[in-house]
């Protein structure tokens, strides 16, 4: 029994002793805490329960502010520049041969773009030339035949006739009229925007 009782007074001296701790440690905590330096220490004590009223005042402070809360604006400006030569102020930090450089490829860029349109625009125009002159020489032998076959059958010539006259209008007509719809179903197509 006796150890028993030696046991308990034992325990209940452990308890004192914890108790004891934790008061020493809160009176510890309040000693060398400065609110405006200490606050992660604050944020433990709170934690732990071992803060006083006026470190929690101070935690308080800390969470809660009196002033308005600041807005602040970024405004930002981008700038996109696009050309066969930099910008004035990069062409500018390059060395003399090095612009003289960059400004000849620029002429020569410049100067094979605008042959690739020359030699397009007169390949186009190249083949219609063509084209008129085959559908010349097509309808006028139609003609001919036409004219050299109708004192013999009517019928045959008339045919004939019907025929490269009909191809007269195919040739030179339909394309145009086939232009004109293309370029007014690509109108239509556009959106607003563009």
């Amino acid at each position: 029994m006796k150890d028993d009782s030696l046991s308990q007074d034992h325990g209940q001296e452990e308890n004192t002793d914890t108790q004891t701790n934790i008061e020493d440690q809160n009176e510890s905590i309040g000693d060398y805490l400065d609110p405006e330096v200490d606050t992660e220490a604050l944020v433990q004590g709170l934690k732990s329960g071992q803060l006083t009223s006026a470190q929690q005042e101070a935690l308080a402070g800390f969470l809660v502010e009196d002033e308005p809360t600041r807005h602040v604006t970024f405004q930002q400006k981008q700038t996109m520049y696009s050309g066969p030569l930099p910008h004035a102020e990069q062409f500018n930090a390059y060395d003399e041969d090095t612009r003289r450089i960059i400004l000849q490829m620029a002429v020569d860029d410049q100067s094979h773009s605008h042959d690739m349109q020359k030699t397009g625009l007169t390949g186009a125009i190249d083949k219609d030339k063509r084209g008129q002159r085959y559908g010349l020489t097509i309808a006028l032998a139609g003609f001919i035949t036409a004219a050299i076959i109708a004192p013999f059958s009517p019928v045959v010539a008339g045919i004939i006739g019907a025929l490269d006259i009909f191809g007269m209008v195919a040739l030179f007509v339909a394309p145009r009229i086939l232009e004109g719809r293309t370029s007014g179903q690509n109108e239509n197509n556009k959106t607003p925007h563009e």
